[in-house]
């Protein structure tokens, strides 16, 4: 009984067991009008912290919002996580992006990075990532941990302008960190647009959460 007992605990410390209540952070069919809307017809391409903590939702509530053309979100667990920085990785080392972080999603953080690089000192249960062979940022993430991931191609008020974002998210709807390849209308490493497209495919290889009818 006790081996049991170690090893259900084992599981689930690992994030086998998957993570429940995540749908409570989905947008309702009232949320997702209020939001289409505001994306629509007051602030296109607008990063989703600043929306989260206009309207008072978490972050996923916000991008579940969004249709799916322009916001796909999946389940994550520590191997499908391992797959997707993988992906990241492959948009070069040298590829600038923006890396956004947020305090209780009230307070954000963004800052210039190059694409941080997987570490062979990674594993399942803790992920290390560096940008710039160590001289930038230092990213350590508990892949368990990381409930959610989307990608979101927002469209700008120009035609052809996209804000573009790769989101990884907790199990209480609040962002990890947020990889930004492009923002509304800024100039951006075409690069990064190359390999995010890449791993947005990756994403659409598994169903998508917070689907309304």
């Amino acid at each position: 009984m006790k081996a049991k007992t170690v090893s259900l605990g084992l599981l689930l410390a690992l994030g086998a067991a998957g993570h429940a209540g995540a749908h409570d952070f989905c947008a309702s069919a009232d949320d997702a009008s209020v939001i289409q809307d505001y994306y629509a017809n007051v602030r296109p391409g607008a990063p989703p912290p600043a929306v989260a903590r206009l309207f008072r939702m978490e972050e996923t509530r916000v991008v579940s919002a969004l249709k799916a053309g322009e916001a796909y979100g999946v389940r994550s667990d520590r191997l499908f996580f391992d797959q997707v920085w993988k992906s990241v990785d492959a948009w070069g080392a040298d590829t600038k992006i923006g890396i956004v972080l947020t305090g209780g999603g009230m307070h954000v953080w963004n800052f210039p990075s190059k694409v941080p690089q997987t570490q062979s000192t990674s594993t399942p249960i803790w992920y290390d990532m560096y940008a710039d062979e160590g001289a930038g940022v230092h990213g350590h993430i508990t892949p368990q941990e990381v409930d959610q991931i989307w990608a979101l191609q927002l469209p700008t008020k120009e035609a052809d302008k996209f804000t573009r974002i790769l989101g990884f998210y907790d199990s209480d709807g609040k962002l990890i960190v947020g990889l930004y390849v492009s923002e509304g209308v800024k100039d951006f490493d075409p690069k990064a647009v190359e390999g995010f497209e890449r791993t947005r495919e990756l994403l659409k290889m598994r169903p998508r959460i917070c689907q309304r009818d």
